[in-house]
């Protein structure tokens, strides 16, 4: 019995310390500004899980991918379940590229490939970018909550 009272003791402790996923508040610079709130993947492991599994997303949200440096970066969609645009942003906040992704549940996923070196990704629901107008050239701020 005491065994069980220290391992669920343990248990809570852990998710207790469990935090809740990075975010960023980004303004989008077009004709009439507004916010996307986005989770942020900093980590090699959450860059790859990225959106998986997820069943939707909100129109205003979005998650954000930082890269150490300016690169070609190439996303899939594999086990990703909703369309979505990838915005391919530079390091002064530029949008520098912009592309629709198709979920994928096969095997070989294509992937989408930054049409020039990027430092960060913002993948926001199919559609988001067209309805607001978001085009090479749209200038983001980006604000970390931490």
């Amino acid at each position: 019995m005491k065994n069980i009272i220290m391992l669920l003791m343990v248990v809570l402790f852990v998710v207790g310390c469990a935090s809740a996923p990075k975010t960023s508040t980004i303004t989008v610079l077009v004709d009439k500004p507004f916010v996307i709130n986005a989770e942020i993947a900093d980590t090699e492991a959450a860059r790859e899980y990225g959106l998986m599994f997820r069943r939707e997303l909100a129109p205003n949200t979005g998650m954000f991918f930082v890269f150490d440096d300016d690169a070609t970066q190439s996303f899939w969609m594999k086990n990703t379940l909703i369309p979505l645009d990838i915005l391919f942003i530079n390091a002064t906040g530029s949008v520098i590229d912009v592309q629709t992704m198709e979920p994928c549940a096969t095997v070989l996923c294509p992937s989408t490939v930054s049409r020039v070196p990027a430092r960060y990704a913002l993948e926001i629901p199919a559609g988001v970018a067209k309805e607001q107008d978001i085009q090479t050239g749209t200038k983001l701020l980006i604000h970390n909550s931490d």
